[in-house]
């Protein structure tokens, strides 16, 4: 029998069905992580009968958990490939520096960072203008870390005067000036923050965290739970109603999500990532759904 002092038990949370219960993990792979958090495999049958990930800092606290593999009965989903070792799961090592990227999360500030997720959701190309060019590599990097295996990002770097010089060339991109916090183009020149609450969220839980490694984490896995949510509801809409099948109404999508995986989201969260949907894949939602004024000549047309 394994010396009790070699391992340490963890107060688990499953994040897909609430059950609550123990793990044991070897000290010396929390204690030796370089990276200040390191990511535990929770298998099957350990706590309940779901798997996923937890996120582990060196005082043995969960930080966070990421569900890789949300899967919908009888459809085939896009699954990020996971490594299965018993008690650790390697993080892929980051493209980008801690360095790097203290640097620019002190460069743009939690306004900027929260303008350009939302854009990146949405498929928006965005035009930062920064007049210090040494930078500019490293936010393209930041971003392309982030969003790594998930959505497509599409960002370009500059300074006032080339922007100045070539306006009509942004006519229908954002343009965001970083020193200012203001949108100098596209949008029309504002967005609402009811559109950027669930960004905003995002955004401060990972800029709370003073270890970059950890913020970088929890941005990364933010935006893995929402890709994974879009994908799985994407293939679950044109599975149910593509083709010419009925539509379906958002209450209903909602309680299928229910019933089906355990997932309980709001109406509102629906909308946000329908939207997504919509906007970075391209799928014409009134194919496929019923809104609440499509619903009464819905209703109507079959009297």
């Amino acid at each position: 029998m394994e010396n009790s002092d070699n391992f340490k038990k963890i107060r688990i949370r499953c994040p897909i069905c609430g059950k609550k219960g123990e793990i044991q993990v070897a000290r010396k792979i929390i204690e030796s992580s370089s990276r200040g958090v390191c990511a535990i495999e929770v298998t099957k049958n350990q706590v309940c009968s779901d798997s996923f990930i937890a996120y582990v800092d060196k005082n043995f606290v969960v930080r966070d958990y990421f569900i890789p593999d949300i899967t919908l009965d009888g459809i085939e989903v896009v699954e990020k490939e996971v490594p299965t070792k018993k008690d650790e799961l390697v993080i892929e090592e980051k493209k980008i520096s801690d360095e790097d990227y203290n640097i620019v999360r002190s460069i743009l500030q939690r306004k900027i960072f929260t303008y350009i997720i939302h854009a990146i959701l949405l498929k928006k190309p965005i035009h930062l203008v920064y007049d210090i060019q040494d930078i500019y590599d490293q936010i393209v990097q930041v971003f392309g870390e982030i969003t790594r295996n998930a959505f497509e990002m599409h960002i370009t770097v500059g300074n006032i005067e080339e922007y100045k010089s070539n306006k009509k060339k942004y006519k229908d991109i954002l343009v965001l000036d970083i020193s200012s916090e203001t949108i100098l183009e596209g949008q029309n020149k504002k967005i609402s923050q009811n559109l950027l609450i669930y960004e905003a969220e995002i955004v401060k839980k990972a800029f709370k965290q003073y270890d970059p490694t950890t913020s970088l984490i929890i941005l990364k896995n933010e935006i893995q739970k929402i890709y994974s949510l879009v994908i799985n509801l994407k293939n679950f809409l044109e599975e149910e109603a593509g083709e010419g099948k009925k539509k379906l109404f958002k209450k209903n999508i909602i309680s299928e999500l229910n019933r089906r995986f355990n997932i309980k989201i709001t109406a509102r969260y629906l909308n946000f990532v329908l939207d997504i949907i919509q906007h970075h894949f391209g799928l014409n939602l009134a194919d496929y759904i019923i809104d609440a004024t499509d619903g009464i000549k819905y209703f109507f047309s079959k009297l």
